[in-house]
């Protein structure tokens, strides 16, 4: 794979004439295989048929001769006054005028490789298009597009045979895109493809390309293009001057991986007036950025190597062989160990460093012969991370499997994700990621989701569900969190489950974690991360990260969580909103009709003790009692499986019922309690005992929040004192003819 740059000549300023010498000496001093770069339309014809290149920036080409440097010139067709009102040229006399101007560039400067037609013609910048080609109809357009491209390749493909004719001009991986070109037949008249992948960290990027190619690859033969990247890059973190060498590194490795034939790095210099200031090898032409060492390294192994190749060292593990004795590695935080002959070991700048014990997600070149990567081994070790492990291609059948749970006045259905196309609407994700046709706008991609609803909250609800299934025996820890868009209207339900059993159920409306100890799992058991909405779906754009592990009691809960959030992929979630841990260190049971979890805290930021769960008594076995605790607080009660007694104390408490026949109790002292009942009625009962009341004291009304429940006062006023969900007037009043309401 190439690896160019891409600079300004055709804008000028600070790629003006005066500098174009040492500016290209610089791109030399990289490394760097060519340029991108591109002229103007407007400039060069100012009178029909005329074509004038006597401006400096329509000029420059000849200027590489000396460099042996490749020129890429993206051509923009749009922009001309005296073409379609200066707008996207549209009509035939527009797209032959523009055509006709390709060929006179071309007759005039043959340092030229490769033009790519359009620059994000599929996306929404002004500078890029106009006029009728905004539309934003996918397939009208595509097939605007590809009647310029048509035009282009009909004028100047049998004279000038050697340059290649890129298009697409895509912003992101948008393979919804990419198939209303093919409709359109678009490949017909290009060598390559051209992309500009941006809002991708590489490893998703990884997972798009292939997906891409997959599509590609049902093109005939002489369709299939090669793919060129003209523009990827990224700003420099403040306090990380090498953030952007290490993502050069790693998508690099990825996109060489996956066919890419040329890359075009974004780019010579910094942009200090945009908002991604610190993306360029150099500052100023003086002064050099720390990545250029890693952009110098990375073009040293590329030189005269073969495409790289991703390796298989473990869960949660990147790793690509460069097949020149280098490897690229990070991943998921874990213990790791290197081994090889003459083994060398250089961080993204390239600069050698003593081999670390850890890998993350800034990456390690490792040197030498008969390399070796080892995960660690048993308590402690990974065994698998959403994100990382996170495949648009995943098996069904697991260890992950990616659904939707259709969830339709409490009765549930599982149905699998398929793959969405990117921008096949133009509202939706420009690059492909996980849905279902028909529940759009949910959504979820490695490490972003959002569920939906389509009626009253929990009559026709769409929840996210990620699935785990447990491909080995014995204890593990788990460590997940969740940060919900401060646009969320009401925030998000996050709920955990064994074996359709619900562990845990938290609302979330900022960032959240839960910790799981020592949970026994056996060859099967499936464990569900669910996200549902609240009240409603609105604004719930949510991101997390989940990691399981062999269980290691020799380190803390608190160290634990600690080392999950320095390394997960949610930015600023250090302090949490809330925190639930579950731990099963006591040999606690979570069997079905075993009543529960016998013994645990779940801790949130707010109150020591959120919910408290008693042992099962003697008289009722199967029986556990949960009991919020929180004074001041509204808490979060959930059943497991067996038959809970749930109770809410001070605060608005929200009790959730799980399998078996639950008995949810309204006490003097509480406010106004919410009850879920989630699943179907398995005997649960209502306890209005402590209260004081009859049946006929009560009055209910159906909301668009569920079923309401007040007490009629003396003074003939109305008193709340519970919210119902998934339940309406018709099953009140069937708990009551059925003997489920305790007074």
């Amino acid at each position: 794979m190439d690896l160019s740059v891409a600079t300004h000549f055709g804008q000028g300023q600070d790629y003006g004439e005066l500098k174009a010498e040492q500016l290209l000496e610089l791109v030399d001093d990289s490394g760097a295989t060519g340029i991108r770069d591109g002229v103007s339309w407007r400039l060069i014809e100012t009178e029909p048929g005329v074509y004038d290149f006597s401006d400096f920036r329509t000029s420059y080409m000849p200027l590489v001769d000396g460099y042996d440097l490749d020129i890429t010139l993206t051509l923009m067709p749009h922009g001309n006054p005296l073409y379609d009102d200066g707008e996207t040229v549209t009509s035939e006399e527009g797209i032959a005028a523009f055509a006709r101007f390709v060929e006179a560039l071309l007759a005039e400067f043959p340092e030229i490789k490769r033009i790519v037609i359009g620059n994000e013609f599929n996306g929404l910048d002004g500078r890029f298009t106009s006029g009728a080609a905004t539309t934003r109809s996918i397939p009208e357009r595509a097939a605007i597009y590809t009647e310029i491209l048509k035009g282009v390749s009909d004028t100047v493909s049998e004279s000038y045979p050697d340059v290649e004719i890129g298009g697409g001009a895509l912003h992101s991986v948008a393979t919804g895109y990419v198939k209303a070109l093919i409709d359109a037949g678009a490949f017909e008249y290009m060598d390559s493809l051209d992309i500009h992948p941006y809002g991708l960290e590489p490893s998703e990027l990884g997972v798009a390309l292939a997906h891409l190619n997959s599509i590609l690859a049902t093109l005939l033969e002489e369709q299939q293009p090669s793919i060129v990247i003209t523009e990827f890059g990224r700003s420099a973190v403040t306090d990380d001057p090498l953030s952007n060498a290490s993502y050069l590194a790693k998508a690099v490795a990825v996109m060489s991986a996956n066919g890419v034939t040329e890359a075009s790095w974004y780019a010579l210099l910094d942009e200090d007036w945009s908002g991604s200031p610190d993306m360029g090898l150099y500052d100023k032409p003086t002064t050099e950025n720390e990545m250029l060492d890693g952009f110098r390294f990375v073009e040293s192994i590329l030189a005269g190597a073969q495409d790289s190749v991703a390796l298989d060292l473990g869960p949660g593990i990147e790793a690509y062989d460069f097949g020149n004795g280098t490897w690229l590695v990070w991943g998921s935080a874990q213990d790791i160990s290197f081994s090889g002959t003459n083994l060398v070991i250089r961080d993204a700048g390239g600069a050698i460093i003593d081999a670390p014990d850890r890998i993350g997600d800034t990456p390690v070149y490792v040197q030498g012969s008969d390399l070796s990567v080892t995960p660690v081994e048993g308590p402690g070790a990974l065994i698998t991370d959403s994100f990382y492990d996170w495949d648009l291609a995943s098996d069904p059948e697991g260890p992950w499997s990616y659904h939707l749970l259709k969830v339709v006045n409490g009765t549930e259905t599982e149905i699998a994700l398929q793959v969405l196309e990117g921008q096949t609407y133009m509202s939706e994700s420009w690059n492909p990621y996980l849905g279902n046709n028909w529940s759009r706008p949910f959504f979820m991609t490695a490490d972003t989701m959002a569920p939906a609803a389509f009626g009253n909250q929990g009559t026709n609800d769409r929840a996210t569900l990620e699935k785990f299934t447990a491909e080995s025996d014995g204890p593990i820890d788990i460590v997940g969190s969740w940060s919900v868009s401060e646009n969320s209207v009401d925030g998000i339900i996050v709920e955990v489950r064994l074996n359709g059993e619900t562990l845990s159920t938290q609302t979330v409306t900022g960032d959240f974690a839960i910790v799981v100890r020592a949970l026994e799992v056996s060859v099967g058991d499936e464990i569900d991360f669910i996200v549902h909405d609240g009240d409603t779906p609105k604004g719930d754009f949510t991101t997390r990260h989940i990691r399981l592990f062999e269980s290691d009691s020799s380190l803390s809960t608190e160290q634990f969580l600690s080392d999950h959030l320095g390394a997960d992929v949610i930015e600023g979630n250090e302090t949490l909103e809330a925190e639930v841990v579950l731990d099963y260190t006591s040999n606690q049971s979570i069997d079905a009709g075993a009543g529960g979890i016998q013994s645990l805290n779940l801790v949130s930021s707010e109150s020591d003790s959120l919910v408290t769960v008693t042992e099962a008594s003697a008289a009722e076995p199967n029986r556990g009692e949960l009991v919020a605790d929180a004074p001041g607080q509204d808490s979060q009660l959930f059943g497991t499986s067996g038959d809970d007694t749930l109770t809410g104390y001070d605060g608005d408490d929200t009790l959730w019922g799980g399998a078996g026949a639950d008995v949810f109790v309204f006490t003097p002292d509480g406010g106004v309690d919410t009850v879920v009942f989630r699943r179907e009625a398995e005997g649960d009962r209502l306890d209005f005992s402590a209260l004081d009341i009859s049946y006929s004291d009560l009055v209910v009304t159906e909301t668009g929040r569920g079923l309401e429940v007040a007490v009629q006062t003396q003074e003939d006023g109305l008193t709340d004192i519970a919210l119902l969900k998934h339940l309406d007037a018709d099953g009140f009043d069937a708990l009551q003819d059925h003997g489920l309401l305790i007074f």
